[in-house]
This record gives structure tokens, C-alpha cells and sequence, in this order.
């Protein structure tokens, strides 16, 4: 067979492998959004199949053969050798796990989701528990089968970003520990943090209902860039973004009536992530290379447009106007300048989806150290919610009053994402860094000061976006940036930032 009819019979695969896919990402999106709650047993017993059918083809003989004929095939353009590399990684990774397990666990987590929702809406950890357990005991197996010779736990870690490792990791959140601790404590003791805590009270207290919250993220939507005819909005427990290909992305927010900045910074958080898969290159559609390069790398996207963008003075001013035409009541009082202070607010507190972003990376460090712990230690799951208030405790100088509030506010272990957390922190990083080279480049200030982000988003498409996976993360960064990854451009962001807000 020659290297193109290979090519071929690889592209039909693929693209039986995207339906599959495609068709459980509208069930997890239904799931989480429209599903009818007792709807978590139909939807479970089709999830089971549809990822034993996909284990199966994913697995088999003929698509070994495949793989290794194409791996020794020559000639083959970059796009196709990268194609066949990340395929041929997970189909080494997907053959050690046998199909029955594999169905097993695909029903645990759309069951475990449905018990997260209402564990945390009933503050009942203990109904959650077992399933975190089963889940945990499940990625422990599932690693073994991988590398048994490697820690689980870098195993995991390795999922969400290749070559990822907690001696890496180790040493980054000591960085993030030194910088970040320090000016947390310099803020606590400004002066200007008194007046920050009672700007923050009273736009809370005006409450904001939600048909208003509703009008202003679309707004946002239109104020982003995001295309309407390939992108669309939905409401969900925790906010998230899933996709099948780059003209089919959607993703969720969350409204809260005491809190808009909640869902203005959430619907711009995965606006963010929306964006980077809507501007990878679209012949990698329906292929191994139609994803973001890492967790990391997405989150430095998501986190780009929520902070460094849209947290700016110059265009927060925007975000005021949209929020003011439609709530003019509530704003009636609320000066520009306040609404900044409001949307910059630091202050420790136990949500990390509305933490500062000086405080944001201390909340990834206590769920990293905890999941350490719960791969190289084998802690016990009912220790864990004692575990995390200490942290919080020793982290924030905060201790969460319920579970509700600590341990089960996230939804990322209902689906059994251990080793994702970390990439916030990453990806925050990375996306100062990016800051920093726009800035040399083009009109950054400016772009900002007119509310108009086509250069900002032009620059990502072109410089982290379009390649999808085809280069991992430290050849996009070295691209873009023409340096290594540094963190320090992370601490020089926050040191000037949070200074000249905080005096």
C-alpha cells in the first residue's frame, strides 16, 4: 500500500473516531446543561457504549497495523507525521486498558457528576466520597497500565501536558509561593484595601438578576470577537467550554445575583478557551492535531482574555459600559474607576473560579499538593475535605466553612481530571509572557484603550492558536516569544499590577 492510500485509510478512521467523539461531547454538553436529572442512567448506558465502541476501534488489530505501517512510512509531510505521532501515543496508551474497564468508568463519571451536583448543592461530601473514590482507584489502574514503572502521578500530569512532571511542578509553585505570598501580605496591609473591600460590598449587594447577566455575556460574546454562527452560550452548574470541530464550539457560564463579576469574567475565561479552538488551523479538523496543544497552553488562552485583557484598566472601561447600559439602576452610583478597583479586587477567598489573580495560583497549589497526596501517599478519601481547610488555613489564612464552599466546589474530579489543575497556574504564566512579547510588537495599549481586540486575537491565531497540536508547548512559546518559558514575566506582571492598584 502506498503512503498515500495509507494516509487515506488513516483519514477514515479518524473520521469514524471523531463521530464517536462528536456524539459524546453532545451527550456530556446535554448532560450538563438541558438533560432532565433523571435522564443520568439513559445517558450513562449510551456514554458506556459509545466509549466501548471507540475503545474498541481505537484498539484493534487492523488500526495497529495502521499505525505502525504509517510510522514507518516515508515521506510523510510534517502535519502527517505529527498526526500520526500523537495518534500513535494514545493508541499505545488506550491498548493497555481493557474495553470492559474503560466502559466501567465512562458510566462512573456521567453518574458522578449527576452526585457532585447534588453533593454540593446539599454541602454531602460523604454522598460524593465513594465515587471519588472508585474514580481515584480507577486512575490509579489505569495509569499502572500505562507505565507501570512510572509515578501514577506524573502519568496523569503527562495527560494534560506532555513531559509534565511534579518535579517541574515542584519547583514552579515554590517560585509562585515566593512571589505571590509576599505581595498578598503587602496588599492585606494597604490602605487602599479598606475602601477596595467596601466598593466590592455595596455592587454586590445591588443584586443583578439573571435575564440582565444573560444580555450583558452575550454582549461580551460580541465585545470578544466570538463568531455567533460557530460558537454558542449555555448555563451550567460549573462553567466549562467543549467542542467537536472549529465550527462547532460552545461553552457555559454560571450566574450568580450577588456576584456579576462572576459571570462576566467566567463567560470571558471561556470565551478565551472558545477562541483558541475556533482559530486552529481547520485542515487539521477531524484529526489528533484539532486540539490545543496542552491544558497549559489552553489555559494560558482562557487566562489571557479573563486577566491580562480584560481585567486592563484601559479595557475594563468597556466591560463598565456594557454592564451600566444594561443595569442602570445598579450602576447609577458606581464610578469607572470603582468598577475597576471591584473587578480587581484581592482579597484570599474559598471559590477559586472568582479568585484574584494574585490569590488564583495559591488555590492550584493547595489542589496540586492534594493530589500529590492522594497518588504518592494513598490518603483516604474521607480525610480529604480535613486536608484541604488546612490548606486553605496555611495557604489564605482562610478555612472554608462547609464542603460546599471547600472541597467539592469543583467539578473537575466528577469526571476524573486529576492532574488538570496545575495547568491553570501554567498557563497564567505563559500568558504573561505572551503579554510581554504583544507589547514589543503591536499597538497592545492601544488596542485596549478602543475596545477592540482584532490585533490582540490576530497575533494569538498567528502565533499560538493556528498550530493546534501540531508543536507543543515550549516550540510555540520559543516561537511567539522568541525565549524560553520564563515565570518571572508572571511575578514582574503581578509586582506592577497589583502595586499600582494597591500603592
Amino acid at each position: 500500500m502506498s503512503t498515500q492510500e495509507l494516509l487515506n485509510k488513516f483519514d477514515e478512521l479518524q473520521k469514524k473516531l471523531y463521530a464517536f467523539g462528536h456524539a459524546q461531547m453532545l451527550l456530556n454538553w446535554d448532560g450538563s446543561t438541558f438533560a432532565p436529572e433523571k435522564s443520568v442512567e439513559g445517558r450513562g448506558i449510551t456514554a458506556s457504549i459509545l466509549a466501548g465502541e471507540t475503545h474498541a476501534l481505537m484498539t484493534s488489530e487492523d488500526t495497529g497495523k495502521l499505525v505502525k505501517e504509517l510510522q514507518a512510512a516515508e515521506g510523510l509531510e510534517e502535519k502527517d507525521r505529527r498526526n500520526v505521532e500523537i495518534f500513535a501515543r494514545e493508541y499505545k496508551k488506550l491498548t493497555c486498558i481493557p474495553a470492559k474497564e474503560v466502559m466501567e468508568y465512562t458510566k462512573l463519571r456521567a453518574e458522578a457528576e449527576q452526585i457532585w451536583i447534588k453533593a454540593k448543592t446539599d454541602n454531602d461530601y460523604k454522598l460524593f466520597a465513594p465515587y471519588l473514590e472508585k474514580l481515584i482507584a480507577f486512575q490509579i489502574k489505569f495509569a499502572k497500565y500505562i507505565d507501570p514503572e512510572a509515578k501514577v502521578y506524573n502519568t496523569l500530569l503527562d495527560d494534560y501536558q506532555e513531559g509534565l512532571t511534579m518535579d517541574t511542578l515542584d519547583k514552579y509553585f515554590a517560585e509562585v509561593e515566593k512571589t505571590v505570598v509576599p505581595l498578598n501580605a503587602m496588599v492585606a496591609k494597604s490602605s487602599v484595601l479598606p475602601r477596595a473591600k467596601e466598593i466590592k460590598e455595596r455592587i454586590n449587594a445591588k443584586g443583578f438578576d439573571k435575564e440582565g447577566q444573560e444580555k450583558l455575556v452575550h454582549a461580551l460574546f460580541k465585545l470578544q470577537g466570538l463568531p455567533e454562527d460557530r460558537c454558542k452560550i449555555a448555563v451550567s452548574a460549573h462553567p466549562f467550554t467543549s467542542g467537536a470541530n472549529t465550527n462547532d464550539i460552545r461553552y457555559t457560564v454560571a450566574y450568580h445575583e450577588d456576584n456579576i463579576a462572576s459571570a462576566i469574567y467566567a463567560a470571558l475565561h471561556e470565551g478565551g478557551h472558545a477562541m483558541y479552538n475556533l482559530n486552529i488551523n481547520s485542515d487539521y479538523n477531524y484529526t489528533s492535531l484539532d486540539e490545543g496543544a496542552s491544558m497549559t497552553m489552553h489555559e494560558s488562552q482562557s487566562r489571557i482574555y479573563e486577566n491580562n485583557i480584560s481585567r486592563s484598566k484601559n479595557f475594563n472601561k468597556h466591560i463598565y459600559k456594557l454592564a451600566k447600559d444594561i443595569f442602570p439602576k445598579q450602576f447609577e452610583d458606581i464610578t469607572e474607576e470603582e468598577f475597576y478597583i471591584y473587578c480587581n479586587y484581592s482579597s484570599p477567598s474559598l471559590i477559586r473560579i472568582e479568585a484574584d489573580e494574585l490569590t488564583y495560583s495559591l488555590h492550584i497549589m493547595v489542589r496540586y499538593q492534594i493530589e500529590r497526596m492522594i497518588f504518592e501517599d494513598k490518603v483516604d478519601v474521607m480525610d480529604l475535605p480535613e486536608m484541604w481547610n488546612k490548606k486553605y488555613e496555611e495557604y489564605l489564612g482562610i478555612c472554608p466553612p462547609d464542603d460546599t464552599h471547600g472541597i467539592l466546589q469543583d467539578v473537575h474530579w466528577s469526571f476524573g481530571l486529576f492532574g488538570y489543575f496545575p495547568t491553570y497556574s501554567l498557563g497564567t504564566a505563559y500568558s504573561a509572557q505572551f503579554e510581554a512579547k504583544m507589547r514589543e510588537v503591536i499597538d497592545y495599549d492601544g488596542a485596549l484603550e478602543k475596545g477592540d481586540l482584532t490585533e490582540i486575537t490576530s497575533w494569538l491565531n498567528e502565533n499560538v492558536h493556528k498550530y493546534g497540536k501540531l508543536l507543543i508547548d515550549d516550540e510555540i512559546v520559543r516561537k511567539a516569544t522568541g525565549k524560553e518559558f520564563d515565570p518571572s514575566y508572571y511575578a514582574k506582571y503581578l509586582e506592577k499590577k497589583y502595586t499600582e492598584i494597591y500603592g
